[in-house]
C-alpha cells in the first residue's frame, strides 16, 4: 500500500508541474492588448512634450508603438502591464519617409497599436491638438 500511495502522490505532482508549465507557455504567447492610453489626447502647442502611458498586457521588454503611420521602435515596458512613449512632434519616424524635411504632425486622431514578436495589439485612438484648448 505504501508503494501505491507514493505513486499517486508522484503522479499528482507531475500533473501539477505539467499544468503550470502549460499555463506559463500560453501566457508568454499572448498577443499584446491595449486597455487604455493616459492621456488619450493632448496639445503640442509651444513644442510641449506629451508622454503617454499605455496600460495593457502581452508587452515585450522592447516594443514597437505605431502612432498613426509612424513607428516608434524599441519602446521598453515599465512593468508587465505598462509602457510609456512620447508623442512625436513630426513625421521623421515614418518608415518610408525619404529625403524630404520633417513635417509637423497634423491635428486630429491617430491610431495607436503595440507590436511585439507575437503580433499586433488592438487599436485605441490618441487625439493630437496643435493649440491649447
Amino acid at each position: 500500500m505504501i508503494a501505491a500511495n507514493t505513486w499517486v502522490r508522484t503522479s499528482v505532482s507531475l500533473l501539477c508541474l505539467a499544468t503550470v508549465s502549460c499555463r506559463h507557455r500560453s501566457e508568454t504567447n499572448i498577443v499584446p492588448r491595449i486597455e487604455s492610453l493616459s492621456p488619450a489626447n493632448g496639445s503640442v502647442a509651444d513644442g510641449s512634450i506629451i508622454s503617454v502611458l499605455v496600460t495593457g498586457s502581452g508587452f515585450d521588454s522592447l516594443n514597437t508603438v505605431h502612432f498613426g503611420r509612424l513607428e516608434l521602435r524599441q519602446i521598453p515596458r515599465i512593468s508587465e502591464t505598462t509602457l510609456r512613449f512620447v508623442v512625436p512632434l513630426d513625421d521623421s519616424q515614418l518608415p518610408d519617409r525619404g529625403e524630404a524635411p520633417p513635417q509637423a504632425l497634423a491635428e486630429g486622431p491617430y491610431t495607436v497599436t503595440v507590436s511585439t514578436s507575437r503580433g499586433r495589439s488592438n487599436v485605441l485612438t490618441f487625439t493630437l491638438q496643435r493649440s491649447k484648448r
